[in-house]
Order: C-alpha cells, then sequence, then structure tokens
C-alpha cells in the first residue's frame, strides 16, 4: 500500500503519525485524548493536522472532527473535504471544489472565505490559503508584519513565526511574519514542498524542504545545529527547531539537532 495521504504533525510537546492501520500514534509525553466520552483517539483517518495543542483530521469514512483535550468543535459541515486545519478552537476545510469552509467555538468575520477558490490551506499562526493563480492569502491580515514575496507559489506551509512557499520555477523562500525584515531563500536548488519552521523576531530562524532529489534542506541561523537526518523523504513537518519526517519507505524519524535523532522505522507510516 502507498503512501496514505497524511503527514507527521507536531504541536507543543506531542506529535501525531498514522501507523499502517490508520490509526493516531503519539510519542513524548501523554497525548490527550479529546474530551471526557469521545472516541476520536481510536477513529481511522486518512488526514491529520495539528495547530499546537488542536487536532482535525478527515476519518476515512469522510467525516471532518477538530478537538482538542479539554472541548471539540463539531460537526462539521457535510463537504468532501481534501484537507482540514484547526484555528483557535475553529475548523476549516477545503472541499474537492475548492471552497473553504470553517465552524466551531470561536467563529469571526476572518474564518468567512465566501466563495473564492482555493487549492491549498495550512494554519499556524492564524489561515493561510493559496488561490489557482499562486497568490497567498492570510487570515486575519494583521497577523503579518511584511506581505509574501510577489510572485507566484505554487505551494505553501504555515510555521511559528515563518511562512513558506515554492514558486513555479521550484525555488523555496520563507519571510517572516514577526519581522519587517526577515526574508530567507532556500539554498540553490528545485523544491517539492517546504516546511516553515520559526521566526521569533530575532536572529533565530529555522526552516526546511524537501528537495527534488527527496533529500531535506534545512536553512536559517539554527540549520547548523539542528541538521536533518540523511535519507529519502515523502512528508516533513517542522515546528520551532525541530522535525519529523516520513521516510520512502514508511519509516519515521524526527531529529531535534545535538544527536537527538529518533529513528521511529518500527512504526511504519504504512507497509507494501
Amino acid at each position: 500500500m502507498g503512501p496514505p495521504g497524511l503527514e507527521p504533525v507536531r504541536g507543543g510537546r506531542q506529535l501525531w503519525v498514522a501507523d499502517a492501520t490508520q490509526h493516531l500514534v503519539c510519542w513524548w509525553y501523554k497525548a490527550f485524548e479529546g474530551p471526557s466520552g469521545t472516541d476520536y483517539h481510536e477513529r481511522s483517518y486518512r488526514y491529520i493536522a495539528m495547530r499546537a495543542r488542536q487536532l482535525c483530521g478527515i476519518t476515512t469514512d469522510e467525516q471532518a472532527v477538530c478537538w482538542d483535550e479539554r472541548y471539540e468543535w463539531n460537526p462539521a459541515p457535510m463537504a468532501r473535504f481534501v484537507s482540514v486545519v484547526p484555528d483557535s478552537r475553529v475548523g476549516c476545510g477545503l472541499d474537492a471544489a475548492g471552497l473553504i469552509s470553517c465552524w466551531g467555538l470561536d467563529l469571526t468575520p476572518d474564518h468567512d472565505f465566501g466563495s473564492e477558490v482555493f487549492v491549498q490551506i495550512s494554519s499556524r499562526l492564524g489561515l493561510m490559503a493559496l488561490t489557482p493563480s499562486g497568490e497567498v492569502v492570510t487570515r486575519p491580515s494583521t497577523v503579518l508584519r511584511r506581505p509574501p514575496p510577489a510572485r507566484s507559489f505554487a505551494e505553501i506551509s504555515n510555521g511559528d513565526g515563518s511562512q513558506c512557499g515554492i514558486d513555479g520555477s521550484g525555488q523555496a523562500t520563507c519571510w517572516s511574519m514577526v519581522d519587517e525584515n526577515g526574508n530567507w531563500d532556500a539554498p540553490p536548488g528545485k523544491y517539492l514542498m517546504t516546511a516553515a519552521g520559526m521566526h521569533d523576531g530575532s536572529a533565530k530562524s529555522y526552516n526546511c524542504a524537501i528537495r527534488d532529489d527527496l533529500k531535506v534542506v534545512c536553512w536559517g541561523s539554527l540549520a547548523a545545529e539542528e541538521p536533518p537526518p540523511d535519507g529519502q523523504f515523502l512528508e516533513i513537518s517542522v515546528s520551532r527547531n525541530e522535525g519529523c519526517g516520513i521516510r520512502t519507505d514508511g519509516g519515521v524519524v524526527c531529529w531535534r539537532g545535538n544527536g537527538k535523532d529518533e529513528d521511529l522505522s518500527a512504526l511504519r507510516a504504512w507497509t507494501d
């Protein structure tokens, strides 16, 4: 079986992936299982996404659900969602028609995307969406100190103080959400996906991407301290200066620098 379309996601000090049975798996500290009386951690998922200590997923029976350790904010609208993301006790889903619908406990006007069509949605510090023409839309707009670079993007990611994108030529670049002068291009090369990491408003920054040879490349002031592992990867996720990835064989590995890589190959994201 090939990759199930799930990504390794890190939030706070917990990390979740899907194993070969498409159930959620967690390690590093006690994972929250949802409010008392719920069974979210026992369901099967085809997609998961995390923001801090909030989680959204699409179950294998096509139900979108969102929760944290204390609250749940469901039900979601009836739609065929391609992806879902949490945003401060709000869930937002991108459906097969390219429309974004949001639901939850703390809805604001910023969660109304109307009838505009998008191809990707991401969440970390605010919501970030990509139009078919490659324009980046951020909600709320006040979260950004500077707009994204004036170019058309094919892929985007949202991080802790930084955002990243890949343009039509395959070049990856990141820009700061908290510093008007923060802007970092990836080392030369063509890239397939980005994983925005962090920028704290000072000189500290850390972002990663998968190059077209499936190797992980990280850059920024912390890149030398937190180098990614060798090997080929299909999915990566970065939070602050830590990362996790799914290798091409389905094995999982996480890195935290200083020789603290954790080879979790026994936990397969899928099996052949």
